[in-house]
């Protein structure tokens, strides 16, 4: 396919020529250069998610200094996959709640809430101011705008967050997330 790069064992065109989403090193990441250095989940000193491969889904391994920074970072990743996220105004803000039973259910539902609002109501997201009110229980204010089709073309369609092979795991100073995604 023309400008395209391809997942071999998906079949599906995953991005376009100049979209910032390549593989390297057989993994598929996003380019630092294809991250507005103006949203708030930069880091300037790594790549604050990765794609992972995988026979037939797609997953990303995040990472945050906090457990606030995880879950923006993978939101960050969710929208990242679906679409471009480039030049995203804040224009519109939305209010995203979660629960979970534990942290990973809280995070698969949180993602889950997420691509609804992309799916659904054509969201776009810049930012995430997230706080945990209580145990296993999430509020968001998210920004962004309406979807623009010509300015934020699909990459890929995915239908949901999954728990196989789910990670949450805080090492260090530091909070690591590994999630797959049904396409």
């Amino acid at each position: 396919m023309e400008g395209g790069c391809r997942l071999p064992h998906l079949g599906r065109t995953t991005a376009s020529e100049g979209s910032g989403l390549f593989h390297r090193r057989g993994r598929w990441v996003i380019s630092p250069a294809h991250i507005d250095p103006s949203n708030t989940f930069q880091s300037t000193s790594a790549m604050i998610f990765e794609l992972l491969e995988h026979p037939a889904d797609i997953g990303f391994r995040a990472h945050g200094r906090t457990l606030e920074d995880l879950f923006a970072n993978c939101a960050h990743a969710l929208v990242s996959i679906i679409l471009d996220p480039s030049d995203v105004r804040e224009e519109q803000q939305w209010q995203v709640m979660a629960e979970g039973s534990d942290i990973e259910s809280l995070l698969v539902n949180w993602l889950n809430e997420v691509l609804y609002y992309v799916d659904s109501k054509r969201a776009v997201f810049s930012t995430f101011a997230l706080s945990f009110p209580a145990q296993f229980q999430l509020t968001c204010t998210a920004s962004g705008q309406l979807r623009d089709p010509v300015q934020h073309a699909v990459r890929l369609s995915v239908k949901a967050v999954t728990y196989h092979q789910l990670k949450v795991s805080h090492g260090g100073e530091a909070w690591t997330a590994e999630v797959y995604v049904d396409v």
